[in-house]
């Protein structure tokens, strides 16, 4: 017998192992869950149904047993317990994990799950769309099969949308493509062959659709670095062509982001996640905010809004960490011609200074106050070693070359795809080996750089605090196969430092 919860949002108030607090965010607190897909049923409530991120994580292929969650108030939440695991797909792959996110449908007295899942431990290249069906929106689903014929590498997030005629239609998509196309009155087989959704800007992954006024809106996540920004597109179609609108959900502070768009008694409303509950990436938590509409049919930026006290945020370990210190001054240029400086410590990972002899590898933020190194070790990846090169994907380069020369961009994207990729396909799931950080006593200082000497692969950061200098080097010897960091002050028994080795798996 399911366990049926409840999720109290009320004034501050603990029961039952449940926060309870004034705001919303996240809304679900004692699971971690990404990727909500929010609908409204004829019985009245509005139901999300989202990903699972299991706890302790180990990376995104650890991600089982999905939960739906329900409101007719949007205050007071009911967890209806799990509806579905990866031991229940036939088509599984042994390890299980990877059901990532999912959506569902009604249609003709007939709820549809449907959720991504792959049967192979080379997963990327394996990905099929399972379904599940039930007379129940939030219990009994079994498992029917998977649609076939879909393309699998790298294709997940299903979404379907259901017209105000009973059509169906199917969308899915990753690795930088979006397809589209209509579902037959099964809802498990597709009606044609799928099309690429055209128009869109910087589409990653998370395809969602609704509508509203007798416009079609295609939202999803694109690739912005400091993390997934929700943007849509509009159609007076289902299946485009799309006209780009821009962004109405800004980063969240989780590296990724999968929104859905819903109205609900009169109001509309933005679902996404982000990791303000565990501050790390990989534990998720879902959230929703107001969602409103312009004159002319475009979408305002939604705003925000959080519960968490910021004292019960917990530090995230992502790409998104700032170095908590003051910088004046300017810092000296440093000598050679081979040299990258930086006057401030680097706010992204992509800003960060790379080292690493082959095996060995670390990403140097260069903060003081909060200095972080990133480390990487070759072998910590999913499966087993392998040789990814494909000596025979030159062949369909002279092609490929011919094909970008005439502008025929999506035909050489194709070619390339089937012949030039490495083998595997799909990019195996990494971890990051830990990350080794420097508490450091020094929150204002002056004359800071940071460098990276390419000529001696010597990164350094030097700074001044209280009238004394100090030099951090990094390096990555090949020959002894060991990253050093050598700290120096001008005076003596000035420094001061703990070392903290943290690893968010």
């Amino acid at each position: 017998m399911k366990k049926i919860k409840k999720i109290q949002i009320v004034v501050c108030l603990f029961l039952s192992a449940h926060f309870c607090i004034a705001q919303n965010n996240p809304f679900v607190r004692d699971l971690y869950t990404a990727d909500p897909s929010a609908h409204v049923w004829a019985d009245g409530r509005l139901y999300v149904y989202p990903s699972h991120d299991v706890d302790p994580p180990r990376g995104c292929d650890l991600m089982d047993k999905y939960h739906v969650y329900s409101t007719d108030d949007m205050v007071n939440w009911t967890d209806h317990g799990q509806i579905l695991s990866s031991e229940e797909a036939p088509w599984g792959r042994p390890e299980g994990g990877f059901m990532w996110a999912p959506d569902c449908a009604y249609k003709n007295g007939t709820y549809y799950f449907y959720f991504p899942h792959p049967s192979g431990t080379d997963w990327n290249n394996t990905w099929k769309i399972g379904i599940a069906t039930s007379k129940k929106p939030a219990s009994d689903f079994k498992v029917q099969g998977y649609i076939k014929g879909l393309p699998e590498f790298a294709m997940i997030d299903p979404c379907v949308f259901v017209n105000d005629d009973g059509q169906a239609y199917f969308y899915y998509g990753g690795g930088a493509r979006c397809m589209g196309g209509k579902l037959k009155d099964s809802m498990m087989e597709l009606d044609g062959p799928l099309q690429d959704m055209t128009g869109l800007d910087d589409f990653h992954e998370a395809a969602w659709v609704h509508k509203r006024n007798g416009t079609y809106y295609l939202s999803y996540a694109d690739n912005e670095r400091r993390g997934n920004r929700l943007k849509y597109a509009t159609s007076k179609s289902p299946l485009g062509p799309w006209k780009y609108q821009g962004v109405f959900l800004e980063t969240t502070g989780s590296g990724t982001n999968h929104g859905s768009v819903v109205e609900y008694k009169g109001e509309w409303y933005a679902f996404y996640h982000n990791c303000d509950l565990s501050g790390m990436g990989n534990l998720r938590s879902i959230c929703f905010d107001k969602l409103h509409y312009n004159a002319d049919g475009t979408i305002q930026k939604v705003k925000q809004t959080t519960g968490l006290e910021a004292s019960k945020r917990k530090i995230e370990i992502t790409a998104d960490w700032i170095d908590r210190t003051q910088f004046s001054g300017k810092g000296v240029k440093p000598e050679g011609k081979n040299v990258l400086w930086y006057r401030e410590s680097a706010k992204v990972w992509e800003e960060a200074l790379p080292l690493g002899n082959g095996k060995l590898g670390a990403m140097v933020f260069g903060g003081v106050a909060d200095e972080r190194i990133q480390l990487n070790e070759n072998t910590v990846w999913d499966g087993y070693p392998l040789d990814p090169n494909n000596p025979e994907g030159r062949k369909a380069l002279p092609e490929v070359q011919r094909l970008l020369f005439e502008n025929k961009n999506n035909e050489a994207v194709k070619l390339a795809e089937q012949t030039m990729m490495g083998i595997p396909k799909g990019v195996r799931s990494y971890q990051s080996l830990g990350e080794l950080w420097f508490d450091t006593p020094q929150l204002k200082v002056e004359n800071y750089v940071r460098s990276l000497d390419l000529s001696t692969a010597v990164a350094t950061t030097t700074y001044a605090s209280d009238g004394v200098t100090y030099t951090r080097e990094y390096f990555a010897s090949a020959v002894d196969n060991v990253i050093i960091v050598r700290i120096t002050a001008d005076k003596k028994r000035k420094i001061s430092t703990s070392l903290t080795l943290r690893r968010a798996q």
